[in-house]
């Protein structure tokens, strides 16, 4: 029966995060379908709309979502800042956080220019985010380095990864919630390297006891990406991304070294 009940709470959830992802979109083509047959403009073709109206609709699926799961929180009794974990968190953990985040990001994209992953796994994800950085940085920043870190850590780390806790010991929770994590995502590329990630946001959370320790390595690890990727050509040079691997690896695996012996025994369930 609790496993039932566990695949309740985790389809629920899912649920939350398609039907917010469909609602956002449903609101921008009404919103673009109305404006353009009030001033007599012209409908856009639905690959050039998408193009367009990628950020906007990541920024309001991801407030619908937030929305959606403080909702839940409350109709069961619970105070959402309390049951998702948000408490302070040390500056020197923060600091921590970002600094694993950063290396996490450094290191992949460098590792990732270096053996031209493209070759064997297409990438549909990043080359369209960063003309988009190009042609509107904030708005890309908003979605991307903040806006998607936030409400996947909620989503993911505070919602579905407490409701797995509840059921199963916490390394089969990290595995399921980090697969997950993965899956989200939506394409292979992207799924071999949030995986593992996943694991380790996880693995913060449980040794932090604080949801701001996931979302801070997340907000790092996402705004690097978008900065290296819009000043950093890969035409830079193979030396500097050897070089940068190499530094971004050490502040990474630093990082899970700090967790693991900074970090606080994991709270019983």
């Amino acid at each position: 029966m609790k496993y039932l009940k566990l695949a309740g709470w985790l389809i629920l959830y899912l649920l939350v995060y398609l039907l917010s992802t469909l609602l956002a979109w449903i609101v921008l083509v009404t919103h673009h379908f109305l404006r353009a047959f009030l001033s007599g403009g012209e409908f856009l073709p639905i690959e050039q709309f998408m193009a367009r109206n990628m950020m906007p609709a990541l920024v309001i699926s991801g407030v619908l979502i937030v929305a959606a799961g403080f909702t839940v929180v409350l109709l069961r009794g619970r105070n959402p800042l309390h049951y998702l974990e948000f408490r302070a968190l040390p500056a020197r953990h923060a600091a921590a956080a970002v600094l694993v985040g950063c290396g996490f990001a450094v290191f992949l994209n460098s590792f990732m220019t270096l053996i031209e992953i493209h070759r064997f796994l297409p990438d549909y994800i990043s080359e369209p985010i960063l003309q988009m950085v190009t042609d509107n940085f904030f708005l890309t920043f908003l979605a991307v380095g903040i806006v998607a870190p936030v409400y996947e850590e909620i989503l993911l780390r505070g919602l579905i990864f407490k409701e797995l806790l509840h059921t199963v010991k916490p390394g089969m929770a990290i595995a399921i919630q980090a697969l997950l994590f993965g899956l989200i995502h939506g394409n292979m590329l992207q799924f071999i390297y949030a995986f593992p990630m996943g694991m380790f946001l996880g693995y913060a959370l449980l040794k932090f006891r604080s949801i701001w320790a996931p979302i801070l390595v997340h907000l790092a690890w996402n705004s690097a990406s978008l900065i290296m990727g819009a000043v950093l050509p890969e035409s830079a040079g193979f030396g500097l991304f050897v070089l940068l691997m190499l530094a971004g690896g050490i502040l990474f695996a630093g990082g899970i070294l700090y967790t693991a012996v900074q970090g606080h025994a994991p709270a019983d369930n």
